[in-house]
């Protein structure tokens, strides 16, 4: 494969890449950017390989990406990614728009293994036996010049991606799982994903199950704290942070108690906005338990016997474990809700689905064969 070193910035030269990739039948797709100073992530490069031949375009130079976005938006075309959520929300952002016929690598091998989540430099020393350097996993891509070894690290990211893709479709294949793959991947293809909603942000805060608080305040402060940053792209943790919220929220269901508000709230931020939070907090409403972390009960027969059946399961696949089910899922089973979760859909249903509908019918139990536990079908 041939690297060129030199990023593109001129609409020509990235014309001419894409013309000659039109009838490519797959192309591996990265993305750097940075978003530690702004709400929504700074594209910086994009960065596209073939089998022939890897490419870097400056998005900071190169302003017209139209090339770009037919590729991306071409069917025909599969574009790989590695833990591509990311990358499909900058995507997203930058074109309004998510790219057709997408294949994760992080996904995949989640086909392939009991790993869950494996990094990209674990993927290029098992399939490309190369060790790649992450130094500038988290550098700030915003600045230029680009020296060579950054150059040589933003190709790594996806001149290696091709030969992985090749190999984990050969395995996939074998296994009859191909497809398992191209439907995980393809959930990621859903706009809501990307589409911010300060209405809906409060239920990502995370509070201790222990403390009582004001789900209305905490509705109206962070909706209130979404709007300012999205409107001014400014990062959370400039204006009001998740930590900060849930501070300000707990001294306030201690109404016995003369808070000052003032200085728990940054002096940083305009009075006009300090005053709005502060109105929040002190507005009547009285502190309730913290519903969205009271743990609802479950049968623990059921949830521990499950809980074996999907570790069997998935050793015998060779599949990692959260991607069949998560331990949220087994414990929200009950024979009264059988097919009320994802388990019983799809490839999910075809290898633990199913067993789980003949552990409720008393056709299944539990065994130990050959000093190993597994299960055995009555």
């Amino acid at each position: 494969m041939k690297l060129n070193k030199n990023p593109i910035n001129k609409y020509e030269d990235l014309k001419k890449f894409c013309d000659d990739s039109i009838n490519e039948p797959f192309i591996s797709i990265d993305t750097e950017f940075t978003r530690n100073k702004s709400f929504f992530p700074k594209l910086c490069l994009i960065q596209l390989a073939t089998e022939n031949q890897a490419i870097i375009v400056d998005t900071l130079a190169s302003k017209n990406l139209k090339p770009i976005e037919n590729i991306l938006i071409n069917p025909k075309i599969l574009k790989i990614f590695h833990s591509s959520r990311q990358d499909l929300e900058i995507i997203f952002n930058t074109f309004e728009k998510l790219p057709k016929n997408i294949f994760d690598t992080q996904i995949a091998f989640s086909f392939l293994s009991l790993d869950n989540q494996v990094s990209y430099e674990k993927l290029v020393l098992k399939y490309c036996n190369k060790v790649i350097d992450k130094k500038y996993q988290y550098y700030d891509w915003s600045l230029r010049p680009l020296n060579p070894t950054q150059v040589n690290y933003a190709l790594s990211d996806v001149s290696y991606l091709t030969e992985i893709y090749k190999k984990m479709n050969r395995a996939l294949k074998n296994k009859n799982m191909l497809d398992w793959v191209f439907e995980e991947s393809e959930k990621l293809l859903d706009e809501n994903l990307y589409i911010q909603n300060p209405k809906e942000y409060w239920k990502r805060i995370k509070i201790n199950k222990k403390f009582k608080y004001s789900r209305k305040k905490l509705q109206l402060l962070t909706e209130y704290r979404e709007n300012h940053c999205i409107k001014n792209n400014v990062t959370r943790n400039s204006f009001l942070s998740d930590d900060k919220i849930v501070t300000l929220l707990l001294k306030t269901s201690k109404p016995e108690k003369q808070i000052n508000f003032n200085k728990l709230i940054d002096n940083k931020i305009e009075k006009v906005r300090k005053d709005k939070l502060i109105d929040i907090l002190l507005m009547d409403d009285e502190p309730k338990i913290n519903e969205n972390f009271i743990e609802k009960s479950i049968d623990i027969n059921l949830f521990n016997t499950t809980k074996i059946l999907l570790n069997i399961v998935s050793t015998k696949y060779n599949i990692a474990e959260s991607m069949i089910a998560k331990v949220s899922e087994l414990k929200s089973l009950s024979e009264k809700n059988v097919h009320a979760s994802k388990i019983f859909n799809s490839w999910r249903h075809k290898i633990f689905g199913s067993l789980i509908e003949k552990l409720y019918a008393g056709k299944v139990s539990i065994i130990i064969k050959n000093g190993k536990i597994d299960y055995h079908e009555i």
